[in-house]
């Protein structure tokens, strides 16, 4: 008996899991979740709407009662100011007239102290624009010699390198005695032109090229190469300065061999 019981108790459970199963209770629930989820965000979009209109709406009504209180305001200064200027010019008027019919043989002399006052603005008007003429001008002028300098140093610059060039053709055919007297000539020109380097690499060649020298040529002076070595021999270059120059007082004393020049 008990057992019979017992089936139908599992059958009957069983029976309902099916129909559970088989009916549209779970999709039920789950279209109404869904149904609660969409809502919900609509109800999140009105709400953010409305806080973004509330927002807005507050900024623009600042900004149109900022703006109009700006535009009264000036409106109002305007006004006050255009009171003020036309009191203050009733009040000239009025003085120029009390003082016109009172005092007319003032006027002459309030014409006067008016042209001088007009004549010492205008004196002094031409002395400020001759004196920012003459600033214009001086600039002018330094600008210009400024750029001659350059043109000079530049002009300079290019003789230099012509002169090395001489040098090192006349050091290339073995004429050092007027290879000595170009690459003199560019040191002298790089002196002027501040430029140590090439006058360093002046100096060294000459003191190379003196010690390939054997015999003096009978047009050699040098008494004049010698002055010119201590006119442009940097002090920081004595060493080479009395080498060269101890090198050219025994070359003076050498027997002279006359030899054709290219310079």
């Amino acid at each position: 008996m008990d057992t019979i019981k017992i089936e139908q108790t599992k059958k009957i459970v069983i029976d309902s899991v099916e129909y559970i199963r088989s009916s549209d209770v779970s999709t039920f629930y789950a279209d109404l979740a869904d149904k609660q989820a969409t809502q919900f965000t609509i109800l999140i979009s009105i709400i953010c709407g409305i806080v973004v209109f509330i927002i807005g709406a507050t900024w623009w009504w600042n900004y149109r009662g900022a703006k109009q209180q700006i535009s009264e305001e000036i409106s109002m200064n305007k006004e006050t100011l255009m009171r003020l200027f036309r009191q203050q010019a009733k009040k000239v008027n009025d003085i120029l007239h009390n003082y016109e019919q009172k005092h007319k043989n003032d006027k002459v002399e309030l014409q006067k102290s008016i042209n001088n006052q007009i004549d010492k603005k205008t004196k002094h008007s031409q002395h400020t624009l001759k004196e920012s003429f003459d600033s214009f001008e001086k600039s002018q002028k330094e600008e210009l010699e400024k750029s001659l300098k350059s043109v000079e140093k530049q002009i300079k610059q290019d003789q230099a390198e012509l002169s090395r060039i001489f040098a090192l053709h006349c050091a290339s055919t073995n004429s050092h005695y007027n290879a000595v007297t170009w690459w003199l000539a560019a040191a002298k020109l790089y002196k002027e032109t501040d430029n140590d380097y090439f006058l360093g690499i002046a100096i060294r060649a000459i003191e190379d090229l003196l010690n390939q020298i054997k015999s003096s040529e009978d047009n050699a002076d040098w008494d004049d190469l010698i002055e010119k070595v201590e006119e442009v021999t940097p002090d920081i270059m004595r060493i080479e300065k009395d080498k060269i120059i101890k090198k050219m007082k025994e070359l003076k004393n050498l027997p002279k061999t006359n030899l054709p020049t290219t310079q």
